[in-house]
């Protein structure tokens, strides 16, 4: 997967950030793979999201910003 010249292998369950204003790809490179998207109007998560640190995720694209969080340790407990 590319995010504005960032690539990820992602593997496993994981949540990635994608915002409208960032080019993206992706390319499947073993067996099948499950996408699900979830498309969040800025409105609609600015009046929802109470937490500055979580609003950040969908509102910062810093230097070094990383768009991919892996799940794997939800499902290994």
């Amino acid at each position: 997967m590319e995010i504005e010249k960032n690539c990820y292998d992602v593997e496993g369950p994981s949540l990635v950030f994608i915002s409208n204003f960032e080019q993206h790809s992706i390319e499947a490179v073993s067996g099948e793979y499950q996408k699900i998207f979830i498309n969040l109007a800025p409105n609609f998560v600015e009046t929802v999201l109470q937490s500055r640190q979580l609003l950040s995720i969908f509102c910062n694209r810093p230097e070094g910003f990383v768009h991919v969080v892996p799940l794997r340790f939800c499902f290994t407990r």
